[in-house]
């Protein structure tokens, strides 16, 4: 979408400045009256707004085709169990996930929560139906200022040769971190639903940055974040990110069809927003597709045109596709993709 247009008819903040080659505005309502106030962005009668840490950055991503990285030996992790869980030899009890902090009870008496996971351990699944044990071995809080509200997590598991980082390394052979999540993904594809968000508070995910789970959060789009959807003398409705964190996912998977397949090539650049300001328009690109938890809900040219079109594209094709009163009912994200010759 023309970036002319959607200022045109949003309420934009009055002030921001630069992050990281971003342009961003931030919003803390913890640190009381003194925080920048947000206009809530506005498209017809409808308003959108955001409750507590915000920054605002342009929506300039690179997507992939993989929801997480973990990977044992060509077997992937589903998912952790809260239950299960230990310290040493001590058992914990009650354990839960909120945001990115875990809370429990060792032995059932004394509680815990935080940075005291470091050294816990918790039993998973992997896709072939055995276990592993995964240890969180540190949490730290993330730099980005953007997602302050986001823990990082090194987990390992245990083999012959010692502890294995469980996303791996990067190039400079440091361990590679995770954000968890509570939840797990539905990893089936070909099949309706597959590629969304199961959610279970028992069990948890340990999303690997880089990937598109951990991608989406780092966003902004996290499941756990409130907001507001208020209707010109209608009043408000208050709402998480949840479904904007599953519609992210599918967005950058080019998962059109909402089954989990893939339709696009690691690596390739997208420009993406929403109605809430998230993420802004940060280019003058050509419309992709819009996009819900269940999928695209419309689309006007595909990501990568080499690729095989999804067997559902034709009842995708809209010549409406694009509009922002879709986010009246029920579009979620928006997608361009980058010019040929670009």
């Amino acid at each position: 979408m023309n970036q002319s247009r959607i200022l045109s008819v949003v309420a934009l903040l009055a002030s921001g400045h630069v992050l990281g080659g971003c342009v961003t505005t931030v919003q803390d309502e913890s640190e009381g009256s003194s925080a920048q106030a947000q206009e809530a962005l506005e498209f017809g009668v409808y308003s959108y707004d955001v409750t507590g840490f915000l920054v605002q950055t342009l929506g300039r991503g690179l997507n992939g085709r993989s929801l997480n990285g973990t990977l044992l030996d060509g077997r992937v992790v589903k998912y952790a169990s809260l239950d299960g869980a230990r310290l040493g030899a001590a058992p914990l009890t009650d354990v839960t996930l909120e945001a990115t902090v875990f809370a429990g009870r060792v032995a059932g008496h004394k509680k815990i929560s935080g940075r005291r996971f470091e050294g816990v351990v918790l039993p998973a699944v992997l896709d072939d139906g055995s276990s592993v044990d995964l240890q969180i071995d540190a949490i730290s809080p993330n730099p980005d200022p953007a997602n302050k509200d986001v823990n990082l997590f090194q987990v390992s598991y245990a083999t012959t040769d010692g502890q294995k980082p469980l996303c791996g390394t990067d190039a400079d052979g440091q361990a590679i971190a995770a954000i968890p999540l509570s939840g797990r993904p539905d990893t089936s594809v070909g099949v309706p639903g597959g590629g969304g968000w199961v959610n279970d508070p028992g069990v948890a995910t340990f999303a690997c940055l880089g990937y598109a789970v951990a991608k989406c959060v780092e966003f902004g789009y996290k499941p756990w974040r409130e907001g507001k959807v208020c209707v010109k003398g209608g009043g408000c409705t208050k709402i998480t990110f949840a479904d904007h964190f599953v519609a992210c996912t599918r967005m950058l998977r080019a998962d059109y069809c909402g089954d989990g397949q893939s339709h696009t090539v690691d690596g390739t650049e997208i420009n993406f927003y929403d109605a809430f300001g998230i993420q802004l328009d940060g280019a003058d690109w050509p419309l992709e597709a819009e996009w819900t938890a269940s999928g695209a809900r419309c689309a006007v040219r595909p990501r990568v045109e080499s690729l095989p079109l999804p067997w559902c594209w034709a009842s995708l094709q809209d010549d409406r596709c694009g509009d922002v009163a879709h986010y009246a009912d029920g579009t979620l994200l928006m997608s361009e993709v980058k010019p040929t010759g670009m």
